[in-house]
Formats: C-alpha cells, sequence, structure tokens
C-alpha cells in the first residue's frame, strides 16, 4: 500500500504504509495499515553492525546479516549516513582489489603452460590493465552504484515512497556486498583456468572446452576465462541488484533519527 503524499523525512510515517503519524501515541497504530506505531519509531532502527563499529568483526557480521537475513539487517539499518560512507567505501575497495588480482592471476601459470604463453606475455610487460584493473573497477563500481541510487529515487517519487538521498546510500551501501561477491568471483575465473591447465600439459577441460567452442587450441583457456569473468560480473551484478530490490522495499518509509 503507498500514499500519494508522504510527509516529509523528519516527520514520523508509518513503515508499513507511509501515512503521517505526527499527533498519535505510540501505544496506537496506524489508522491506515494496523501497524503499530512503535515499530515505526526511529529508535527500533539500531544500527548494522558495522554502523555501530567499523571493524573488521563487525563488516563481516553486516556482510552475512545481510547476505543471509537481508530484510531483517535492512530493517535495522539506521537512516543517518553520509552519501558515500565507510561501508560503501570498504566494499568497493575489496571488489577492486580482487579485480586488481585477478589481472596477475594466471602469472603462476603462464610461464609454464604454452597455453598461457600470451597471458604470461601480458602480465610480464605490465601495462595499462595489470595495472590500473583496481582503480578502473573501483570508478566502474562506484559509477553503477551511483545509477542505482539515482533510478530508486526516481522510482520512489513515481510510487509514492519516501526514498531520500540518504535511504538510496544506505541501502547501496549495505547491497554493495554484492560487489564483492563479484569480486571474488572474477578472482576465481582468473585462478581456475589457468590452474586447470596447469595441472595438464595436454590441457585442461577449460582448454578443451574453449576448443569446442571454436577457440584457438593454444588460447581456449586464455578465452574461457574471459567468459568465466564475464559470468562473474554479471552475478555480482544480480547480488547487488536484489538487495537493493530488497532494501529499498524494507527503507521506503524509513524514519531517520529525530522524526517526530
Amino acid at each position: 500500500m503507498t500514499r500519494p503524499g508522504v510527509p516529509p523525512p523528519d516527520r514520523l510515517a508509518c513503515e508499513g504504509c507511509g501515512y503521517d503519524l505526527a499527533g498519535l501515541g505510540i501505544g496506537a497504530s496506524c489508522p491506515e495499515c494496523g501497524r503499530p506505531i512503535d515499530r515505526s519509531l526511529p529508535s527500533r532502527r539500531t544500527g548494522t553492525p558495522f554502523q555501530n563499529s567499523r571493524t573488521a568483526r563487525a563488516w563481516l557480521a553486516t556482510a552475512t546479516a545481510v547476505l543471509r537475513r537481508p530484510r531483517s539487517a535492512f530493517d535495522t539499518a539506521r537512516i543517518d549516513g553520509g552519501p558515500l560512507d565507510a561501508l560503501l567505501s570498504v566494499n568497493l575497495t575489496l571488489a577492486a582489489l580482487l579485480v586488481g588480482l585477478a589481472a596477475w592471476a594466471p602469472a603462476p601459470y603462464a610461464l609454464a603452460d604454452p597455453a598461457w604463453i600470451a597471458a604470461g606475455e601480458l602480465i610480464r610487460r605490465p601495462n595499462a590493465w595489470t595495472l590500473l584493473a583496481g582503480p578502473v573497477a573501483w570508478a566502474a563500481l562506484w559509477g553503477l552504484t551511483y545509477v542505482e541510487t539515482v533510478g530508486v529515487r526516481f522510482i520512489g517519487r513515481r510510487r509514492g515512497w519516501r526514498v531520500t538521498p540518504t535511504v538510496a546510500w544506505t541501502v547501496a551501501a549495505h547491497a554493495s556486498i554484492g560487489w564483492v561477491i563479484g569480486g571474488a568471483l572474477v578472482l576465481g575465473s582468473a585462478l581456475l583456468p589457468a590452474a586447470t591447465d596447469a595441472a595438464n600439459p595436454r590441457g585442461g577441460w577449460l582448454t578443451r572446452a574453449g576448443d569446442l567452442l571454436g577457440f584457438e587450441p593454444s588460447q581456449g583457456a586464455v578465452w574461457m576465462a574471459g567468459v568465466l569473468g564475464a559470468a562473474a560480473v554479471i552475478a555480482g551484478l544480480l547480488v547487488f541488484e536484489t538487495l537493493v530490490y530488497v532494501g529499498i522495499r524494507r527503507c521506503r518509509f524509513a524514519n531517520v533519527p529525530g522524526a517526530r
């Protein structure tokens, strides 16, 4: 249920339907949807672990909660972060680091496996790709995240939701764990083909799969690494988009601290 007119961010709204709760007692229920008013109080949004303690353990707890119990995680997320808060910065940096490592991943195998000669030459002679893969990935992921926040704010206006910039960035910051998953899969996609081929002098199963797809015999594994890398990027994007969808649904009428 949505409302055509939603109260401003500093007024208490029902987090179930967006009804203006100003002037109603805490012990009452929303006149429109029946949700108890105390379930919409900003004090119930105690914050995810990383919002309360910016440590590695808190980051891991937040990532686990968002991936395993996204609805509960977004229900407790505190809506008070800046446009680019620490959680988003950490996730983008981790994802970019993993992508950067992926650019160098075949190096240990390239010297010993003829199928990776081209990759070996690429890595032994550092170039723009191997040196800038991480920074470029960081900038690209930030750009995609920004576009996503603009998109959800547009959708929120069309549907009568109260998706402020702070709400959009809070959701995107927590959903950005999807970029980390994508980065890890990209690194795996670079390591797996090289490792399987290095273990088999006649070419591993990925080389043979590349041959079946029409790639040159000496380049089968390299091309398959590219195919797997593209699939990894898509997988990370799907995780991010799914979490954003869940997060916006849970935070579309979220109350900021001090709302009354």
